[in-house]
């Protein structure tokens, strides 16, 4: 008990002698949980969370894209990343900007007068892993697919207007 523990029983004795009547007197512990204090979990690494809305900010133009997933939010972004029938990667592909900017990575180096062979896809993958973010979790499918086209709306995407999963969830 240690010696805490040791006094209380030793008062409570001395209590119980003193009364009149027979009383029954109990000692109560009560402790407090350390994950009152702190979280006792580790954190989920973004990549892995699932149940997840994101925003990506095209790195050429500016323009934004709202989308949902209930899978890993790092394979979404692999998905987005690498196949051309995805929204981002179609975004990416004919965004003059974002193109321009790949272009001034192919330029000539100043020693061999030799343009660099420039794999477009790679930056597409790049720009769409560095360039989104998480910025809401849900717990159910429901919950997210609400969620989301009032934060396409709320951050103004114009990649993606929201407007199909608006009119299906009657929302605007």
């Amino acid at each position: 008990m240690g010696p805490t523990g040791d006094k209380l029983v030793t008062l409570k004795r001395k209590i119980a002698a003193n009364l009149s009547r027979n009383v029954n007197i109990r000692v109560m512990y009560a402790t407090n949980k350390l994950s009152k204090f702190c979280s006792t979990k580790d954190r989920i690494p973004e990549d892995q969370r699932n149940n997840v809305i994101y925003l990506m900010r095209c790195p050429g133009c500016g323009e934004k894209y709202v989308g949902k997933t209930n899978c890993c939010f790092g394979k979404r972004m692999d998905e987005q990343g690498t196949r051309p029938d995805q929204p981002l990667h179609q975004h990416l592909s004919s965004c003059e900007e974002f193109n321009f900017l790949i272009g001034l990575n192919s330029l000539p180096n100043a020693l061999s007068e030799r343009k660099m062979n420039v794999n477009t896809d790679s930056y597409i993958y790049k720009a769409v892993k560095e360039n989104t973010e998480v910025i809401a979790m849900a717990d159910d499918w429901l919950t997210l697919a609400f969620m989301e086209p009032l934060l396409t709306k709320k951050h103004k995407a114009t990649i993606n207007h929201g407007e199909r999963a608006m009119k299906s969830l009657n929302l605007f």
